[in-house]
Parts: structure tokens; sequence; C-alpha cells
């Protein structure tokens, strides 16, 4: 799924309502105010301690037919930028809540002018808002959870709870530059991940021509978390570089709250990468856990100097 404003669009013209995985909100749930941020944190935290699901900040809702988007109403990114929205969903709930994605969505192509999506996945474990009670998803509204719903909800970690994260390294080589993506995953739950494999997905275009695998539009690559261990060393002629025997290959466990690097085919960008709203679709299977899917924007990856 690719969150654009035509996205945004569709929602409005297919007549999508609201249900206990979407909401809508208008401009002004978005502000800097202490009745504002108590919705919000109860909204998210909601989403979390229900299904998970989407909340989108920027759809006002019709004033006849509740529960279906009207139109869209941009926000201010100068006054409500995506750091402060993050830091007030992160420092209002408790336990942080790990998998959450922000996408800002530009507005007939004004960076100032944005909705917000809040993709938040379904937790494994139960989240307090900021006025200290548990909140769930009950068809369009969020409610006060029961004792007992709380829980339900502690009790649910059987699965790892796989998240995909990114970094882009980037080092020169006889004035080149050159960008390599490289590719994450990380154990949100609390209990061990043995096997991983994850599919990502971008546009072919924002690969450096020489690694451009075919002449597709979208470029796919899979990693796992496949090592090789060095079973034996041969040392060589002075001045040569030893030989590794290596042993089959075996997959590297990931225990709760850590991430691995995942072994995945070198992947070189080009410096065009950046552009426009270039982004990343992925998907990542653990275990007999559901596959976890999302979006990320390649200017939203970090970039460092390796």
């Amino acid at each position: 799924m690719t969150y654009n404003q035509e996205y945004l669009i569709s929602i409005i013209q297919d007549r999508i309502e609201e249900s206990i995985n979407l909401e809508f909100k208008g401009a002004g749930a978005l502000e800097r105010q202490d009745n504002k941020v108590k919705e919000i944190s109860k909204d998210i935290s909601a989403f979390a301690n229900s299904a998970g699901g989407i909340i989108i900040y920027g759809l006002k809702e019709d004033n006849i037919n509740k529960h279906l988007a009207s139109s869209i109403e941009p926000i201010e990114r100068k006054l409500i930028s995506k750091e402060w929205l993050e830091q007030i969903i992160q420092s209002n709930i408790q336990p942080r809540i790990e998998d959450i994605q922000i996408y800002p969505i530009e507005i007939d192509g004004d960076v100032e002018k944005v909705v917000y999506l809040i993709n938040v996945g379904k937790s494994s474990t139960a989240h307090q808002a900021n006025d200290h009670k548990y909140y769930r998803r009950y068809n369009f509204i969020s409610v006060p959870m029961n004792d007992y719903e709380v829980r339900d909800v502690f009790n649910r970690p059987k699965h790892p709870k796989l998240l995909i994260e990114f970094e882009i390294w980037y080092n020169e080589f006889n004035g080149t530059r050159e960008y390599r993506l490289l590719t994450f995953a990380k154990n949100a739950g609390v209990v061990l991940c043995n096997y991983i494999n994850c599919y990502i997905m971008f546009q072919t275009k924002r690969l450096k021509s020489e690694h451009i695998p075919s002449s597709t539009q979208m470029s796919e690559f899979f990693g796992d978390n496949t090592v090789r261990d060095i079973v034996d060393v041969k040392m060589t002629m002075p001045g040569q570089p030893p030989i590794y025997k290596y042993g089959p290959s075996r997959f590297d466990p990931l225990l709760p709250r850590l991430r691995t690097k995942l072994d995945t085919k070198e992947i070189i960008l080009n410096h065009y990468y950046r552009d426009e709203n270039s982004q990343i679709e992925w998907t990542v299977y653990g275990d007999n856990a559901e596959p976890t899917s999302g979006i990320i924007g390649f200017r939203d990856i970090p970039t460092i100097w390796k």
C-alpha cells in the first residue's frame, strides 16, 4: 500500500467508513493543548491494545454521514511536526509502543501542508494512556478496558513480534560516493525468534544502474537470519590473507528487544534514491507469528558514513 494524496482521495470518493481498524480526525485534533494530547494518547493506545490499525489526522469527518471522510484538511507542518507528534505519543503512553509508523503525506506538492497517517500495530502488551487508563477500540470509538480485558492483553505474547529497520551506509571510492542499503530485523516482542524471512520492494530506478537485476519497474529483495560459522583457518603464503573454511548455514536466533542484520543481496542505490516520495515496502515472517508489513520513505532512513 502506498500512502499518498491519491490514497486519501480514494478514501473520500469510495466512501470508506471508519471501523475498529480505521479512524479519521480533522486537523484540529492535533494541537499543542493538554486536552488534545490526552486524546492522542487515548486513541493511539486503544489501537495498540486492540487489533492495531490506522488513524489519519487531517481528514475531516462528514457533518451528516458520520464516520465518513468529507474532505482533506491539511495540517501546518511548521506547527505540528512529525517529530513533535512522535514525541507526544511515546512520552504519554506507557510502555512505549514499538510497532508504530508515522507517514507525513504532502498535499498538492506543498511540503508545509501535510496529513499524518499513523499505522499502529497490534501490541504484545497493554499500553496505558496519560490519564492512567487502558483503552481499546469498540466499533468507531475508544473505550476504557475492563480488568479482564487488560489481563487478556498481558497474556498475548506467544509469538515473536518482528519489525524491519533500515540504514543507508555511504562512503567514497575514487571520488564517487556509494550508497548501500542495509536491512535489520528487530524483535519488539518478548518471545525469542528462530527463523526470519523478509521481503523488501521498491522502485527499480532507485538502484545504481549496474546493480539493476531486471527491466521491471519494481525490484524485490529477500533477506533472512542465516549465518555460516568459521570452522577452520588455513594460513597461506606470507603477506597473503588466510583461507577460511565455513560450516553449513544455520539460523541465528533473535532475542527479545534486540535486532540483527539480515543476510540480503548487496543493494547499491543511486544518488537519486531520496527523490520525491520514494519508499520501501516490506513484509517480514518469523516462526509461527502472523506476517508484519510496513512502508518507510527513503527520506526517513538514517544515513551513516561508513
